[in-house]
């Protein structure tokens, strides 16, 4: 799902590279944007973002381009992944559970950045000019 939003978005091939469990490789680059559903699924999702990929999917979702990450493209990388969450929240109603989604949230990355707590699944992607990060966090009900 995230592959095809890329692809439908902002118009990038994406491939992963690898996945894996394993919280310390967690990179997160320039920017981690999050998001928690709670209700049947309680989770995290959080892409780990460079700048780079932050402004070209701006400019791609509002069609001018961006050379720095302003609010206006930092709200336009949390909507981003609230369209993603949305599309999961939606698959997942058609197994009827209920998902709610909290507000997407923005941080820059800083050496401290690290995960929410709970069961991580850290995947690499690549697109054609950058890398980057999603990682799925389950939480305890």
């Amino acid at each position: 799902m995230v592959l095809k939003l890329f692809k439908r978005i902002v118009h990038e091939n994406v491939l992963i590279e690898d996945c894996h469990q394993e919280r310390s490789q967690w990179l997160g680059y320039d920017w981690n944007v999050s998001q928690v559903m709670t209700g049947d699924v309680n989770a995290t999702l959080v892409i780990g973002i460079p700048t780079k990929l932050l402004l070209k999917i701006a400019t791609k979702m509002l069609e001018e381009p961006f050379e720095d990450a302003t609010e206006l493209v930092q709200d336009a990388s949390k909507e981003f992944l609230n369209v993603m969450c949305g599309n999961i929240c939606a698959k997942l109603s058609q197994r009827d559970l209920v998902v709610n989604l909290e507000p997407p949230a923005i941080v820059q990355r800083t050496y401290n950045t690290e995960l929410p707590a709970g069961y991580a699944v850290i995947t690499s992607l690549i697109a054609v000019e950058s890398r980057f990060n999603l990682a799925i966090i389950q939480h305890e009900k």
